[in-house]
């Protein structure tokens, strides 16, 4: 049986490796659809809503969309700038005179707005009210004639439009912002950093490792003294250096870690090439005058898949660990970008106020994500062992 064949049959008879593959494919989905899955549909899920702060878990609000003039001054083709503003609003009423909303962390009254001021904001010029009819006539900056508009219709265009309603089902962070959506948004930091951090170390540790293991020698000492001395570093310490020196930025952060996870990888493949390049095969092939590129790509190389599969499943998960350190120390992911690190430190003093899960929500989903690459690490370290390749599923 083939080693790939081996794989095959013995990974999926083992219920937990593919229950964190599983967890890890459903994060993968999550990071890809993040902004179609998350309620905050921003590019950061940044919105704040400051009178939302520290909300629980189940909150509900609406939101007034209400166009409002940046000024009234007019530009020189004469025409208005507007923007749209919000109002965040815990109930909202109608008459036929006027749009009554009572807003978070406000006195507890009733506020009112004229009913075609809160459709039309400062594009509102002058209106009338026709109280028999229930008939509005407006009049706009934009426009020269006049439109009427019944009482009833004022009131679904406002419904229909500027009204929207919202729920924090993971309450909301100290700035106000959806919690579920950053939280969401999060596993794009995480598997990134996984994805490039291993990437980076695969490709460097395979280069050097190759080099080491094949040519032996002196560059084979100067290549493994290089390898003691990073290794011998503290990974925080040498992540710190490396990233001042490629510049802020969360690609760099990303890089950084990568150039400090290759060590073990180069040390595995040198290894690995020294027993091979010892082989009948190796002998054939250089015989057959291949060159050593050649050989260490298309003879080496093949043979060394295994082992580094293994290793990267296992360094998705210090890759993980290491970037939530890092954005915990605020030296990760910079705000507004989410980042599980950077959610735990940003609540970590809340955990006495009744806040507890502002921090344990994403201190779960490091957990949970970390643990499922572990185990897949392990599953494949089973599938390919023979040994394992009669027995009964591993449970």
């Amino acid at each position: 049986m083939t080693i790939l064949k081996l794989f095959k049959s013995q990974f999926w008879r083992q219920f937990w490796p593919v229950l964190g593959l599983g967890f890890i494919t459903l994060t993968l989905v999550v990071a890809l659809f993040a902004h179609y899955i998350a309620p905050d549909k921003s590019t950061y899920a940044s919105v704040q809503h400051t009178a939302l702060s520290l909300a629980k878990p189940g909150t509900g609000y609406w939101i007034f969309y209400n166009a409002k003039a940046v000024s009234t001054d007019k530009t020189k083709s004469g025409s208005m700038p507007f923007q749209d503003t919000s109002i965040t609003i815990k109930d909202f009423k109608f008459t036929d005179t006027a749009f009554y909303y009572h807003a978070f962390m406000q006195p507890e009254q009733w506020q009112s707005i004229p009913l075609p001021k809160a459709v039309f904001g400062n594009r509102l010029k002058a209106f009338t009210y026709d109280r028999i009819n229930s008939i509005y006539t407006i009049t706009l900056h934009k426009r020269i004639k006049t439109i009427s508009y019944s009482a009833s219709t004022l009131q679904q265009t406002l419904t229909k439009h500027q009204l929207k309603h919202f729920v924090f089902i993971l309450g909301s962070d100290k700035l106000g912002r959806d919690y579920l959506s950053r939280l969401i948004l999060g596993t794009r930091v995480s598997l990134g950093v996984g994805l490039i951090a291993v990437g980076v170390s695969i490709a460097l540790g395979l280069f050097l490792g190759s080099l080491a293991g094949f040519y032996g020698g002196w560059l084979d000492a100067l290549i493994s003294w290089f390898m003691n001395v990073v290794w011998s570093l503290p990974t925080i310490l040498l992540v710190v250096s490396i990233s001042l020196v490629l510049g802020k930025g969360l690609f760099q952060v990303f890089l950084a870690i990568g150039l400090t996870m290759w060590v073990d990888t180069a040390r595995l493949v040198r290894g690995q090439i020294m027993s091979l390049k010892q082989r009948e095969f190796i002998d054939a092939a250089k015989v057959l005058g291949y060159s050593d590129v050649r050989i260490i790509i298309r003879h080496i190389w093949p043979n060394l898949w295994p082992a580094l599969l293994i290793y990267a499943s296992a360094n998705f998960s210090t890759a993980i660990l290491t970037e939530a350190g890092l954005s915990f120390l605020g030296l990760g992911a910079q705000p507004p970008i989410p980042s599980w690190g950077e959610m735990i430190s940003a609540h970590k003093g809340y955990m006495l106020l009744n806040k507890a899960y502002l921090v344990f929500i994403p201190g779960i989903a490091v957990s949970l994500l970390v643990l499922s690459f572990t185990l897949v690490s392990q599953g494949i370290r089973n599938a390919l062992d023979p040994k394992y390749k009669n027995q009964k599923p591993i449970p």
